[in-house]
């Protein structure tokens, strides 16, 4: 293909989402853009990393942006959008990562009752707010 290591290495690099040396296989992307910043995002970030020292299982960094300011601030944890996010969900977070169990459950975007009411499907059901009101 006559491609130089420097090519590759410059193509690699510059994709956040391409790691060029090994990491854990859970992957815990916090974002730290200016949305999640401001409503601390850095010290969440700090948290999970605290959490996570020394489990070479998990993948733990900021990311600029993952585009979910509704619910700042947040990460993608395996891809999977969870949110909004306190200090304190650094603990469970990481739990439910190693447990192999759903991550936050009742914070995941997926789950959020959205403004359509046939949004969800039988692998995301309604919302208990839903449910109870009569749904669909």
């Amino acid at each position: 293909m006559r491609l130089t290591p420097a090519y590759l290495e410059s193509v690699a690099s510059f994709y956040d989402m391409l790691e060029t040396t090994p990491v854990g296989r859970h992957s815990v992307y916090v974002c730290t853009n200016i949305s999640c910043s401001l409503r601390g995002a850095d010290e969440l970030y700090e948290a999970v990393s605290a959490a996570a020292a020394g489990d070479a299982d998990i993948n733990v960094r900021s990311f600029e942006c993952l585009g979910a300011c509704d619910i700042a601030p947040m990460a993608s944890v395996d891809g999977v959008y969870v949110g909004p996010l306190q200090i304190s969900d650094a603990e469970q977070l990481l739990a439910d990562v190693r447990a192999g169990s759903p991550v936050l459950p009742e914070k995941q975007l997926a789950r959020k009752l959205v403004a359509d009411p046939h949004a969800n499907s039988s692998e995301f059901p309604l919302h208990p707010a839903e449910s109870a009101g009569g749904g669909r």
